[in-house]
């Protein structure tokens, strides 16, 4: 089975579920876990680290798992990065909505296992989905009127 792990400072992880369940449902959602680290609720590296610890302990031996962390050089994803020694462990960097849906959704809805050549093309996609709108908009404004018959 795989399973999911959101792992970030403060609630973006919190954040990226709770969308999840609206834009995907909440059935898709449920072998994600959301770890908000470093809040009120969870203060100290100390917790988190005991957090994580305990999710990975809850991992079957065939379980596979997606993580996603917030910043590549964070205290999080300094935390997380031991873990990819084991071979079902994957870790995904400077997260992003589009990359957690993708992902989620393609394993929710196929049932499939992940891989690491999977993962390389959907966090091209991802990468792919940050996009500075001004920019794309007078783009489309511009190839608008080029196409324009009357101009």
């Amino acid at each position: 089975m795989v399973k999911f792990l959101i792992a970030s400072h403060g609630h973006l992880a919190g954040g990226l579920k709770s969308t999840l369940e609206i834009i995907l449902g909440e059935e898709a959602a449920l072998d994600v876990t959301a770890l908000n680290l470093f809040v009120e609720e969870a203060p100290g590296a100390e917790n988190g680290k005991a957090r994580i610890e305990e999710y990975f302990a809850g991992l079957g031996e065939t379980d596979q798992a997606v993580v996603f962390s917030d910043i590549m050089y964070g205290s999080v994803n300094q935390m997380l990065m031991p873990y990819t020694d084991d071979a079902r462990i994957f870790l995904l960097s400077g997260v992003n909505f589009p990359l957690v849906c993708e992902i989620v959704s393609a394993v929710a809805y196929s049932g499939e296992e992940v891989s690491m050549e999977m993962l390389r093309e959907m966090a091209k996609k991802g990468r792919e989905e940050l996009i500075f709108v001004n920019d794309a908009v007078k783009q489309e404004i511009k190839r608008d009127n080029e196409d324009s018959f009357f101009e």
